[in-house]
């Protein structure tokens, strides 16, 4: 069930492509209201998986939205429900990585892909035996994805691990120099930034970002965010990593974060950017064609689940 399928199907000519000025701006809402679902980018659509549908159900959703027309399909559902996956696009597929389960966030192993034209997931080789995860981030470099951080039992880690899909592999890389949970994870030119993120508990967030090279199997600490915040989104577009949201915020009724920054890593320095029209956390970002979107999430600590959808557009 590709793309490319689901739009010949429609039955007739795409709608114009919303243009967009600097700023923020309103896309079409999410088909189902979601919060702690993975996001990627397929084929040039932000496809959204899994995570807590109203009122706290766990769902095994997947949504892919088009910018050209505004508008959201269903691709092939998961296996089983999952929350907080750890998801990424290698060579037009797309795996899940290690996942939470059930309202008692128990950590479970299982992998899967969705191959190009699959009609459903495959499993594949899990996380290592003791290692399994959730709530952590996946990020493809070079053709592997690395798995960093996360939470086992209630507790963060600062597990490392990368997966080979050429062999369906996976190498224990290393560990973080802190524990993270709902951190957000990019890759860019090379090497894995870690941002954000939490030690287990909501209030326990921290501003820390760290850079990880695979030549020298070794993180680096950068510059901080200057919002410490969990349960954010991050995004890499034209050389800059953007992060939004999160949750944690002592200063707002909801307890959610509004703020919107970008590093750079040439000057190892952030900047402040618009808020957030809608601040929401346990939600994730898709940078194409120049615009970050931002669907679903939950603009209330903890819970709140919402279909909102928002993009990002630099000036």
């Amino acid at each position: 069930m590709t793309l490319l399928w689901l739009m010949a199907c429609a039955g007739s000519d795409p709608a114009p492509a919303p243009t967009y000025e600097g700023g923020w701006h309103t896309a079409e809402p999410l088909l189902t209201p979601l919060q702690e679902h993975a996001v990627v980018v397929l084929d040039g659509q932000a496809v959204v998986i899994g995570g807590f549908e109203p009122p706290f159900n766990t769902t095994t959703r997947v949504e892919a939205y088009d910018p050209v027309s505004d508008s959201w399909s269903s691709l092939a559902d998961l296996p089983d429900k999952v929350h907080h996956a750890q998801a990424a696009v290698v060579d037009g597929s797309v795996y899940l990585l290690g996942t939470l389960e059930g309202l008692t966030m128990s950590a479970v192993a299982v992998a899967w892909v969705l191959d190009p034209g699959a009609q459903s997931w495959a499993e594949i080789t899990p996380l290592p035996a003791g290692f399994e995860r959730g709530g952590g981030a996946a990020v493809a470099l070079d053709g592997r994805i690395h798995v960093v951080g996360g939470l086992r039992g209630g507790e963060a880690v600062a597990e490392h691990h990368v997966y080979d899909p050429l062999d369906d592999s996976w190498q224990a890389l290393a560990s973080m120099d802190r524990v993270r949970d709902h951190l957000g994870a990019v890759a860019l030119d090379g090497l894995v930034y870690a941002v954000g993120g939490r030690a287990g508990s909501i209030g326990s967030h921290t501003d820390s970002v760290a850079s990880y090279d695979p030549v020298s199997d070794a993180w680096t600490e950068l510059a901080p965010m200057p919002t410490s915040r969990g349960g954010l989104a991050v995004a890499v577009l034209d050389g800059l990593i953007y992060a939004f949201g999160g949750e944690g915020n002592d200063d707002a009724e909801s307890g959610v974060f509004p703020q919107a920054q970008a590093y750079d890593p040439a000057t190892d320095a952030w900047v402040e950017l618009p808020d957030m029209p809608v601040p929401r956390h346990g939600l994730g970002a898709a940078a194409i064609d120049g615009r970050i979107f931002l669907p679903g999430g939950g603009d209330t600590e903890s819970l709140g689940v919402v279909d909102t959808h928002e993009v990002y557009v630099p000036d």
